[in-house]
């Protein structure tokens, strides 16, 4: 059955590059945990970096939501897929294998384990010609969801000005903050069990 995915919500968390290289990472099979202090953009996000793969199906481990219990399979020597909420992902940390990629949903952070082995480079042209693409139908929605347009911040890093481009993405990282605070609460979702 077909299901329409709001694929905006992870150009809003991401930027072009981080969303292409946690796609890549699950086209070529690696660990990928998710950590977001919203639940919903765990699930929501997971779903469309699932089927952002078509033609092909993610068909390891996949755990859009982890609770604190299951922590410990964060370390299968397996490739997976996993979300942890920002409150469990202290207590997970030590579970967490020193191959996983963790994408934090919430600041556009993507951090490797000491031992991810690299991935393969896709062919220049190709990437280039994907990421064309992408700037053109999605490169202004991450500065929109911060208030900001992209001439805006080329604007402040061309200046110069370190400290205007620091306020700038001081009151961006504001502006996000506040709209994903109150994402669960328009979902409605509870809280996962410990």
């Amino acid at each position: 059955a077909y299901v329409s995915l709001p694929y905006g919500i992870l150009f809003e968390c991401l930027d072009i590059g981080n969303v292409l290289f946690a796609w890549y990472s699950l086209a070529c099979e690696r660990k990928v945990l998710l950590v977001s202090g919203q639940l919903s953009l765990l699930t929501v996000c997971a779903e469309i970096l699932c089927s952002m793969l078509f033609p092909m199906r993610w068909s390891h481990l996949y755990i859009p939501v982890l609770p604190r219990f299951l922590s410990p399979m964060l370390d299968a020597p397996m490739p997976y897929l996993c979300g942890i909420s920002r409150e469990n992902f202290p207590h997970a940390v030590g579970d967490i294998s020193e191959e996983t990629v963790v994408v934090d949903l919430d600041r556009n952070i993507i951090t490797m384990g000491q031992h991810t082995p690299d991935l393969p480079s896709l062919p220049h042209r190709r990437k280039m010609k994907l990421e064309a693409a992408l700037e053109n139908h999605a490169g202004e929605v991450f500065w929109q969801a911060r208030g900001l347009t992209t001439a805006q911040v080329e604007e402040a890093r061309a200046s110069g000005d370190e400290n205007e481009l620091a306020m700038l993405l001081g009151k961006a990282d504001a502006v996000w903050d506040e709209k994903i605070s109150t994402l669960d609460d328009a979902f409605k979702c509870s809280p996962a069990p410990d």
